[in-house]
């Protein structure tokens, strides 16, 4: 009688014993996926930084390697940045001018710009 008891007791044990070690299965995959999500994200987001540091160190470039770098050699230079680089929405020439430049500047400038002042 005492081994009857003892089976459905046992049965009961590796069930609970199988539940349990599948449960910690299923959490462990879980977490493996969910750090290999986070690096895969993690890895994009640099991706794209480094893309578009790399596309500010070559307009640094440009403006090294040329004493005046005017607004369409900037449109022509840049366009290609902004056609690859989707993330990269505008990039702007704003030359430094001096005071004593300014309505000269201006002047200038109005070719391509409607009642540009500063």
């Amino acid at each position: 009688m005492a081994q009857f008891c003892l089976r459905p007791s046992l049965v009961v044990f590796l069930s609970i014993a199988s539940f349990w070690l599948i449960q910690l299965q299923i959490q462990n995959r879980r977490g493996v996926e969910f750090k290999w999500a986070v690096q895969n994200r993690s890895n994009s987001v640099q991706l794209g930084i480094n893309e578009g540091l790399e596309a500010v160190r070559g307009i640094k470039r440009l403006f090294l390697a040329s004493d005046d770098v005017n607004r369409q050699e900037f449109k022509i230079f840049t366009q290609s940045i902004l056609t690859h680089t989707p993330y990269i929405h505008a990039l702007e020439w704003i030359p430094r001018v001096m005071s004593s430049q300014r309505i000269a500047y201006e002047e200038q400038a109005q070719d391509g710009f409607y009642r540009l002042s500063f």
